[in-house]
């Protein structure tokens, strides 16, 4: 009997042994699933695809920039003739360069209902130098009276001014000569002339970084001054991710020649914080709610009924 107690004990003790080890692994595997689950949920959010910008979206950023740089433009200089007469040189490139991008972008792509790249075109003077040559008479012009204020003593350029100066003629250059690369490719603006330099094939976003630098309050701008810079860097980076878009909507819809498909595949090409287009907040302290509430108003006067618009 003794020897029976002893046999049911052990069976009792291995069966209650094997039961727990059972419910362990269970819980081991529940707890194990869970976690995997855990990461399998952090990873996606992780690896989640961005938000693409649209082409319509960087047509608003656009018009919103240009009447933005046209409404304070007079309060964003010096009363001197010679830097009234600079940045007014600079707003008609601006302006020359929005109306043929978006013409451009309203030929290329289909918008939603109540979309309309057209009508973001809306500012006065929409395009100074049409019928004309907006190198000789546009980018040039810029050029000299760029030349002669850096060289009066009596304006003391410093070493940074003259920079800037120089890279906003070299990125007024590049866009001027993408437009007329594509526009060779696949004729989108009639009336359009530019005898400047053709397009190379450069990293015009690296010009667009340079320039944003000697922009900052370091390089003893005035906070209106700052401002404006980074408004011409935000006009500029929308500017060039849109005309990305164009080259690549032009090349999808079939180019013959190598050579053009060689040049229309460089000018798409996409790079690492090309999509940084939002525009310019906290940029002038002594003024923004002026500056905020005029971006308001302008992306809302800007935008088609119905379209809902983020100032970021």
């Amino acid at each position: 009997m003794k020897k029976q107690h002893v046999i049911v004990f052990l069976i009792a003790l291995y069966a209650s042994v094997g039961l727990a080890t059972d419910i362990s692994t269970k819980d081991k595997k529940v707890i194990v699933k869970k976690e995997v689950k855990k990461n399998k949920i952090k990873k996606q959010k992780l690896v989640q695809k961005k938000q693409e910008v649209t082409p319509f979206q960087l047509a608003q950023n656009i018009s919103t920039i240009i009447n933005f740089l046209i409404r304070h433009k007079d309060e964003m200089t010096d009363v001197e003739p010679l830097l009234i007469k600079r940045r007014d040189a600079t707003i008609d490139l601006c302006k020359a360069e929005g109306y043929c991008i978006l013409k451009m972008a309203n030929a290329c792509f289909a918008t939603r209902e109540g979309e309309d790249i057209l009508a973001l075109i809306n500012w006065s003077n929409i395009h100074p130098f049409l019928d004309k040559d907006v190198y000789s008479d546009g980018l040039k012009k810029a050029i000299n009276l760029n030349i002669k204020y850096n060289t009066d003593s009596y304006y003391k350029a410093s070493q940074s001014e003259v920079a800037r100066d120089k890279l906003r003629e070299i990125i007024h250059e590049n866009i001027f000569s993408i437009i007329d690369a594509i526009n060779k490719i696949h004729v989108y603006i009639p009336k359009f002339y530019y005898s400047g330099h053709p397009y190379e094939g450069i990293s015009p976003l690296d010009h667009v970084a340079l320039y944003n630098v000697l922009s900052g309050e370091k390089n003893n701008l005035s906070s209106l001054d700052t401002c404006y810079h980074k408004w011409q860097v935000a006009l500029y980076r929308n500017l060039f991710l849109l005309l990305k878009l164009i080259a690549k909507n032009v090349k999808e819809a079939g180019i013959d020649n190598d050579d053009d498909n060689e040049i229309l595949t460089d000018i798409s090409k996409r790079e690492v914080g090309d999509d940084a287009v939002a525009l310019p907040s906290g940029m002038c302290a002594p003024h923004k709610k002026l500056l905020e509430k005029t971006t308001k108003s302008n992306a809302v006067d800007n935008a088609p009924e119905g379209a809902v618009v983020e100032v970021e």
